[in-house]
């Protein structure tokens, strides 16, 4: 994510499509979550960070209330593993196919 911050930005969306489909391991600081009413009652789209307060990125993912219910209790700046897979970067890293473990 840092070799994509150092190109312009008609690079940078270019060279955004070759991250699709890279399996990703990160530690993220959970920042919020809100619920996809449109999909189903258990759905949440969680907002992360990743990287530094100086540098770094925002990583969202779609998550399953009932697979991971730490996240009825998690509060701001808790840290997370996340594994999935990166289905695309708009303003945001999106993954899909998540795992989440709480540090």
């Amino acid at each position: 994510m840092v070799a994509l911050s150092k190109l312009t930005p008609y690079q940078q969306l270019e060279a955004q499509k070759s991250y699709v489909g890279v399996a990703v391991s990160w530690t993220v600081t959970f920042r919020s979550l809100t619920r996809m009413s449109f999909r189903d009652e258990s759905t949440y789209l969680v907002l992360t960070n990743y990287g530094k307060e100086d540098w770094g990125a925002s990583v969202i993912f779609d998550a399953d209330i009932n697979r991971f219910p730490r996240l009825k209790i998690a509060k701001p700046g808790d840290q997370l593993q996340v594994m999935g897979m990166i289905d695309g970067i708009n303003y945001a890293v999106n993954l899909k196919d998540v795992s989440i473990e709480f540090l």
